[in-house]
């Protein structure tokens, strides 16, 4: 069975019939077995697997898009009421989606929320560049604290970005990987927030002036969910670098989100990964 095939498949299309017959026949695999090589691998039924999917994106929506309504996600998440759609978002989540949208429960959204390991990442596959990175101003926004946390401070720089014209079709958006979350206190992690930004006034959300300095940076482009993201962010660190001959700058690694979950499939979520290098002879190519 193409487990790795089916999983994509699911993700890209969460809107269309995913029947038994359908993932099978995804799966070059007999329906009579594909059902119980999926939970095998998984640990839960297609059932299960796909209504996780659909809930994960609608509480991503209810926090971030505002404009969408209750019924619709309903909807959208293939539940004919509300009712039925509050009670399943209730068992998955530990709170109904009209109390999620007014004050999120990150840490029960990332601490209950299934993860399915979508498949290992062949990074024998990966290709990385050296490129000169061009200085960019951006706005930037520190979250510190608890990563399951980090939902809220996300939050406040979209309502930042909002009221000072730096919508994400119109300015790029980055992260910065200050810390390790493995690595330092949960109240000690670091994430930074940004968005290309010339000049920012003052404001109640926290959003300060900085820089993305100028200068040579590995990049490594990557489609697909945060967790195959950091886990290339790792390699890296651990695989790449010692084998480059290259040095690490003073500045941390950075991400330059190109496309977003839940705008498009979460495993087509376009990010191209930074890590900023000591100064290099002939650089591959540009950044940005």
């Amino acid at each position: 069975m193409q487990l790795q095939r089916v999983l994509e498949y699911i993700a890209g299309h969460l809107d269309d019939d995913l029947s038994l017959q359908v993932l099978s026949r995804v799966a070059c695999a007999s329906p009579y077995h594909f059902h119980r090589q999926f939970s095998a691998h998984t640990g839960v039924g297609t059932g299960a697997y796909i209504r996780a999917l659909r809930l994960k994106r609608a509480a991503q929506k209810l926090a971030f898009r505002p404009q969408q309504s209750v019924t619709d996600l309903a909807l959208e998440a293939g539940y004919s009421s509300v009712e039925a759609f509050s009670r399943a978002f209730r068992q998955l989540f530990g709170e109904s989606p009209s109390a999620f949208r007014n004050e999120p429960d990150w840490q029960a959204w990332y601490g209950q929320l299934l993860q399915h390991n979508s498949g290992s990442i062949n990074m024998a596959l990966q290709t990385v560049s050296v490129v000169n990175f061009p200085a960019t101003s951006i706005a930037l926004l520190v979250h510190t604290g608890p990563m399951q946390q980090l939902g809220m401070s996300l939050q406040r720089f979209i309502a930042w970005r909002k009221a000072f014209g730096s919508p994400p079709d119109r300015s790029a958006t980055f992260n910065l990987l200050y810390d390790d979350p493995h690595q330092v206190e949960p109240g000690a992690f670091r994430f930074g927030i940004a968005s290309a930004h010339q000049e920012v006034a003052p404001n109640e959300q926290g959003v300060v002036p900085s820089t993305l300095p100028s200068g040579p940076c590995a990049r490594l482009e990557h489609q697909g969910t945060d967790t195959e993201l950091f886990a290339k962010v790792e390699w890296l660190y651990a695989k790449w670098l010692p084998q480059s001959g290259h040095s690490l700058r003073d500045f941390p690694a950075f991400l330059h989100r190109r496309t977003f979950f839940p705008d498009v499939p979460e495993n087509q979520a376009r990010t191209d990964i930074y890590l900023p290098l000591n100064s290099i002879t002939q650089p591959q190519g540009e950044g940005l």
